[in-house]
């Protein structure tokens, strides 16, 4: 059984369970976490993308991306979509991003309006432009954060969305892959958490090696 994720005093992010595919999850104004300190930065990191679009034209932008250790010790993952399409097409937008490899872990979604928490590391956010749901695929590996619906709210040319976070109950954290989207895509490289597989094995040989040097 996973456990469910950290809750915060200050903050009410929406719990996302594996297989909610087709039963989105509202984000509200309520899962607003712009109150709370994201913790201690671990890493970040800027990737541009390009998407060929067939609305007439290309999608370009960047995702930042960014893994924080909180208070409780988990590490949360954060992503800013800005589109610096130079067009007044409001079909070269961006509808939502999928972040990977959060399976066997517990997560919950949310956002940041505020800009200011982060010391610089996120530009300020367009008014409005905030998540309005999300889903999470049946292995529980992507976590999907959608503009919409309704779909007037995309991340459209000259925006930037506000930053995005899945808070997790995981500890440690490794490189990964995030996808932006509309009817096409672009995959950038973010982070994710371990697989639980893989934390246990580099735990096993931890202690091995932690009896070796005992018995030297």
């Amino acid at each position: 059984m996973v456990a469910l994720a950290p809750t915060r005093a200050a903050a009410a992010p929406v719990l996302v369970l594996p297989g909610t595919a087709n039963q989105s999850v509202a984000i509200t104004s309520s899962a607003n976490a712009g109150l709370t300190n994201p913790g201690t930065l671990l890493a970040s990191l800027t990737q541009l993308y390009s998407i060929a679009s067939g609305a007439g034209g290309t999608i370009v932008g960047s995702v930042t991306s960014a893994v924080y250790r909180n208070s409780l010790g988990f590490v949360d993952f954060y992503y800013q979509i800005t589109n610096t399409t130079a067009s007044t097409n409001v079909n070269l937008s961006i509808s939502g991003i999928t972040a990977r490899n959060f399976g066997g872990y517990s997560t919950s979604v949310g956002y940041y309006s505020n800009a200011s928490v982060f010391g610089g590391l996120f530009g300020a956010p367009t008014a409005g432009v905030v998540p309005k749901s999300a889903d999470r695929s049946a292995d529980g590996n992507n976590v999907n954060m959608w503009f919409g619906p309704p779909w007037g709210n995309k991340v459209f040319p000259g925006q930037t969305s506000a930053i995005l976070q899945i808070a997790t109950n995981g500890r440690n954290w490794g490189w990964g892959s995030a996808t932006v989207q509309n009817h096409s895509i672009a995959t950038v490289r973010s982070f994710q958490v371990p697989e639980p597989a893989s934390a246990a094995v580099a735990l096993l040989g931890f202690a091995l090696l932690g009896l070796r040097r005992r018995r030297s």
